[in-house]
């Protein structure tokens, strides 16, 4: 609900100067879409700089600006630029909490996770990242029996997850209400576009996916039309040489697991 209502509440304001039709909001979408990938190019920047340094951060802001799918989504409103940006919001409050690790920087990381979950439910995979780094913050020692000596380690961890965890619950429900207030619907129609996503052809528009090989499809997909040639090549190639550097070597670089997690 959260692009409708941002369209409306801009709607709202407009028609104070003057009559505006719904067909003519496509121009403040089109905009606000724009701006996010903008945002989200300036998000890398500094991602890459606090996660590695300077260079990679603007090698990695220009790789965006010139990847094909960022340039064709960011002319039209769509949830995916912004998406995009809050993702990006998540992994640099992720990071505020690992320099910090106070209950006000997992109340930042909960209301940021909220709100990236409300264009597109399929975010909910940052979830897997988020736990990672709430273990690296606050279990130095992981192991079972230390665990039981270091019970405040695990403490910390629980509330503090709890604490992110609420209010991301909160900001969803605010920003998505009906996800709440009817959730039968709310459920039947993520289940209908996840059904739509695992079988070719079970809409019109999914025919094309029917005869072609999982992963290897969306590999070629992404490398060609997503990400551009020269773009794709480099990405998947990075990926794959940080999970070998990853596994070669024995001091972790936690930009790194999270990254790949």
């Amino acid at each position: 609900s959260l692009l409708i209502y941002v369209l409306v509440g801009i709607r709202y304001i407009l028609e104070i100067f003057g009559d505006f039709t719904a067909l003519d909001m496509r121009y403040v979408g089109r905009s606000l879409s724009a701006f996010a990938d903008i945002a989200s190019i300036g998000m890398i920047y500094i991602l890459g700089r606090r996660m590695f340094d300077v260079r990679v951060g603007i090698i990695a802001a220009l790789f965006m600006a010139f990847s094909v799918i960022h340039i064709q989504s960011s002319h039209f409103y769509r949830p995916e630029t912004f998406s995009v940006l809050f993702v990006l919001l998540v992994f640099w409050a992720m990071f505020r909490l690992l320099d910090h690790k106070r209950y006000v920087d997992s109340m930042m990381l909960g209301s940021l996770a909220g709100l990236a979950l409300s264009p597109k439910v399929n975010v909910f995979l940052l979830v897997l990242p988020v736990v990672v780094l709430y273990v690296i913050c606050f279990l130095k020692k992981p192991h079972v029996v230390l665990l039981v000596r270091d019970s405040g380690s695990l403490i910390r961890l629980v509330s503090h997850l709890l604490v992110a965890a609420t209010v991301g619950f909160i900001v969803f429900a605010l920003l998505n209400p009906y996800a709440i207030l009817d959730v039968s619907t709310y459920y039947s129609d993520i289940t209908a576009q996840s059904g739509m996503a695992k079988k070719a052809g079970l809409w019109p528009f999914t025919v094309q996916y029917i005869g072609t090989y999982p992963f290897l499809y969306q590999l070629k997909q992404s490398i060609v039309w997503g990400l551009g040639i020269p773009l794709g090549i480099i990405s998947w190639s990075g990926l794959l040489f940080s999970i070998f550097l990853l596994f070669r070597s024995r001091n972790w670089n936690v930009a790194d697991v999270l990254l790949i997690v």
